[in-house]
Formats: C-alpha cells, structure tokens, sequence
C-alpha cells in the first residue's frame, strides 16, 4: 500500500495524445470500460473484475463515478477515486494493453490526484502489487511512499 507524501505532485511530461479526452462514466461507455477493465487486470494475479451489472450498479450509486479516458470514443484507461471520512483512495486505475508505453500512466494518476484534490482530501492511499516495479516507480515520482506490504494469496481453480 502506497501512501501520499508531503509536498506537490507534478504534472505529466507531455499532454495527453490528440483526439484523447477523459469523461465521467455513463452507461453508453459501459461495454467499452468492461472490456478495457478486463484487459487491464487479465494477468494480474488474484484480480477480480465484476459482472457487468455490478459495475453500472456501482457507478450508478456513488458520489465518484470512475472517470474514462476516451480515444475515438473507445475506452482506453480509467481512475475511480473512493472518498470517505478516513481520506481517500485511488482504488482502481489501468489501461488498454494496447495503449502501453505511451505515457498515459502519468495522465491517469494525475486525474485520480486532481480529483482527490478537488475534495480537499489531505491523504490517500493507493495499493499496487509489489511485483509491479514499473507503476511503483511512476507512484513514487508522484510523491507515493510505499506505506504498509502484506501477502495476498490466490488459488486457481
């Protein structure tokens, strides 16, 4: 589990690709988010992605629908934020596999941040894997501190 440091973030390096823009959900992009978030979580052990009812149902009901990244209206990445009495945590954020190595991953955090900040949220959390070296890197930068560790185990069936 990862949590914010002090000081300011900074913004990504360059700006998100032309004919890109984040939105907030509504149920037209939800085929679109399904199968993005599939994708996004396919090969990360012991991930756990919804039915696609459940998902509509969640961003239906909550004060912080996830936000989109759209390409030719395609959802490419996404960033739901959760805010509570206790603070606030980034608790899903991923791509495209096909939109990797391209820098969104900056842009996507830097949302979740912009959010949370919109909140006036003074600490959050985010939890990664710990086999993920490229995205702790990417957190650090963001001023991300590497806060608690714990096991996670899965079975396969």
């Amino acid at each position: 589990m990862m949590k914010r440091a002090a000081g300011p973030y900074p913004q990504p390096k360059t700006n998100l690709p032309q004919g890109m823009k984040w939105v907030r959900y509504e149920e037209k992009y939800l085929p679109s988010y399904f199968e993005t978030l599939s994708l996004a979580f396919q090969n990360l052990p012991g991930a756990f992605v919804s039915e696609l009812a459940a998902i509509h149902e969640r961003n239906q009901n909550c004060k912080h629908p996830v936000e989109l990244l759209l390409f030719k209206n395609e959802v490419i990445a996404f960033v739901r934020v959760e805010v509570s009495e206790k603070g606030g945590e980034i608790s899903a954020l991923g791509r495209h596999p096909y939109y990797r190595s391209m820098g969104l991953g900056e842009h996507i955090l830097y949302r979740g941040l912009q959010i949370l900040d919109s909140e006036n949220v003074p600490a959050y959390t985010l939890e990664v894997a710990a086999k993920n070296i490229k995205a702790i890197g990417l957190y650090e930068q963001f001023g991300l501190e590497i806060h608690k560790s714990f096991q996670v185990y899965s079975r396969i069936l």
